[in-house]
C-alpha cells in the first residue's frame, strides 16, 4: 500500500508558443511516498533548452540547425539507493528566426542526463556502487540510437 506525504511542492510555469500553440509548461514537483516501508524521493522536472547543431554530413553537405529541447525528468530514489529509477524524454522541434517548426524526433530512456555532443545526443544512467555508468547514443538528426 503506498501513502504519499507530500512535504514540499515547488511549480513555476512558463510556456513556450509558437502561433498560439503551448507546446508545454516548465514544472519542478518534489515528494516523499513512503513505499514497502522505504521512504522515496520523487523529483519531476519539465525544462527547455535551445540547442545549435552544424557538422558536416559529407563532402558537400552541412546540417546546421538551432533545435528547442524540451525535457521531462522523473525519478525516484532513496538516501543509500542513488537514482533508484529515473525515467528521460527529450523532443526536439527545429527553430526558426520566427516560428518554431515540426516535431523533428521524441527520444525515451531509463536515464539521469543528458548532453549535447557535435552530432549526438549523449544520455547517461548512472551506476550503483561496482556498477560503471553506461551511455546512449542518439543521432541529433534522426532521434535514432547509434548502434
Amino acid at each position: 500500500m503506498k501513502i504519499a506525504v507530500i512535504f514540499l511542492y515547488f511549480l513555476s510555469s512558463l510556456a513556450i508558443a509558437s502561433n498560439d500553440q503551448i507546446l508545454a509548461e516548465k514544472n519542478t514537483k518534489f515528494s516523499i511516498v513512503k513505499e514497502n516501508e522505504l521512504y522515496l524521493w520523487n523529483f519531476s522536472r519539465n525544462e527547455f533548452h535551445i540547442e545549435f547543431f552544424s557538422f558536416k554530413l559529407n563532402d558537400n553537405k552541412y546540417w546546421t540547425k538551432h533545435i528547442l529541447i524540451l525535457e521531462e525528468y522523473d525519478a525516484k530514489t532513496h538516501i543509500s539507493i542513488p537514482m533508484l529509477k529515473s525515467k528521460l524524454k527529450l523532443t526536439a522541434w527545429e527553430l526558426t528566426e520566427k516560428d518554431i517548426k515540426e516535431k523533428l524526433w521524441v527520444i525515451e530512456a531509463e536515464a539521469d542526463k543528458w548532453e549535447s555532443k557535435g552530432s549526438e545526443i549523449v544520455l547517461t544512467k548512472f551506476g550503483c556502487c561496482d556498477n560503471p555508468d553506461k551511455t546512449y547514443r542518439y543521432s541529433t538528426v534522426t532521434g535514432e540510437m547509434k548502434k
